[in-house]
């Protein structure tokens, strides 16, 4: 499948198909961090729904839990922040 999914986003430029694509993957597997990576780069291409990206970014924040990734947390939480602000207009989620 996730060849499929490379193949529809970046051969065929079908977004819509690659996306319906990636969720599957990420639906059968929540710590698939190439489909959440490919889903986080679509909807940001795309102008996707904000509120399926903050899930996408809030899954890979529970992912990174190596003291390692810490740096890699912080910048998905900024990430989410600023959606949740920006395009959500909740100041609330923002700062929380």
């Amino acid at each position: 499948m996730k060849v499929v999914a490379r193949v529809q986003e970046s051969q065929l430029g079908e977004i819509d198909k690659a996306l319906e694509t990636n969720r599957a993957i990420a639906n059968l597997d929540a710590s698939d961090e190439e489909a959440l990576d490919a889903l986080e780069r679509l909807y940001r291409s795309t102008g996707g729904d904000p509120r399926e990206l903050v899930q996408i970014l809030e899954r890979k924040i529970e992912l990174a839990t190596d003291p390692v990734e810490a740096s890699m947390r912080r910048e998905l939480r900024l990430s989410a922040a600023q959606v949740y602000e920006q395009q959500l207009s909740d100041v609330y989620q923002a700062i929380g």
